[in-house]
């Protein structure tokens, strides 16, 4: 089970990495922070685990994907 974990988390690491690459070929300003910190960090903010850590919001649907945007928003400039 552990393996499988690693796998969709590797995954999904992969797709958030390809968006990235995406979205900085398309803006023109450069990027404060490196792209292997930006995503690191948006791997962790859309982490299932920071979603659970949301407590009482994450019973609000669309208050924890507002949050969970901003930073991600936050992250990418």
């Amino acid at each position: 089970m552990a393996v499988r974990l690693a796998e969709r988390e590797k995954w999904r690491g992969d797709q958030l990495a390809k968006l990235l690459g995406r979205l900085a070929a398309e803006k023109d300003a450069e990027v404060a922070i490196d792209p292997v910190s930006v995503l690191a960090g948006v791997v962790a903010v859309t982490s299932f685990p920071m979603y659970d850590a949301l407590g009482v919001l994450a019973d609000d649907p669309a208050r924890a994907a507002g949050l969970v945007e901003h930073l991600v928003i936050s992250l990418t400039g």
